[in-house]
């Protein structure tokens, strides 16, 4: 009976522990770079992406042509690029 036990108990345990530990992990990951799309003006307002932060120091930038052109946001993805962004940290 207990050897019963233990093979049902043991891989049930084990399987619970992969699983927290995969949402902790996860959690982490997510805490530390919250992805947002940038866009700088090349040729028409808001055609060139760029991958940038939603928080931070630096703002995020992109150089085209020699020049060093500030990153900004959309509120909804039809509306203008207004939302200042931040350079995502490196780690």
């Amino acid at each position: 009976m207990k050897n019963v036990q233990r093979k049902l108990i043991l891989p049930a345990l084990v399987m619970g522990l992969g699983v927290f530990g995969a949402f902790v992990s996860t959690a982490h990951t997510a805490a530390t770079f919250a992805p947002e799309i940038g866009y700088v003006e090349n040729d028409q307002p808001c055609d060139t992406p760029v991958s940038c932060d939603t928080s931070g120091e630096e703002l995020c930038t992109l150089v085209i042509n020699d020049q060093e052109q500030i990153a900004r946001g959309k509120l909804t993805p039809v509306s203008d690029c207004t939302v200042p962004l931040f350079r995502p940290v490196q780690n």
